[in-house]
């Protein structure tokens, strides 16, 4: 009996500007910056990364970390990105 694989090319990134039209930018001083967050370690096994994932974000959300992170939110943007992605996703 055999199985189907499937392969998947490296994930490449790239910019290409073209055409004759501009491009508006701006280049603005920022203040640093501190980038945190909470993370679990991941396995090698999809299904239970799949499993621990969801559990992670429960505890995490009813837990008080989340709190303390979002207080850390002062500059733009705003809140906790991943967090209102996931809960309009899947509500707890």
């Amino acid at each position: 009996m055999g199985s189907i694989l499937q392969a998947y090319p490296s994930i490449q990134f790239s910019i290409k500007i073209s055409g004759g039209s501009s491009m508006a930018y701006h280049i603005a001083e920022k203040q640093p910056l501190c980038i945190v967050g909470i993370r679990i370690p991941m396995v090698e096994d999809t299904e239970e990364n799949l499993r621990a994932v969801p559990d992670f974000w429960k505890s995490t959300v009813q837990g008080n970390q989340l709190w303390k992170i979002y207080r850390l939110s002062n500059q733009e943007p705003g809140g906790i990105l991943e967090l209102v992605y996931y809960l309009k996703r899947r509500p707890l």
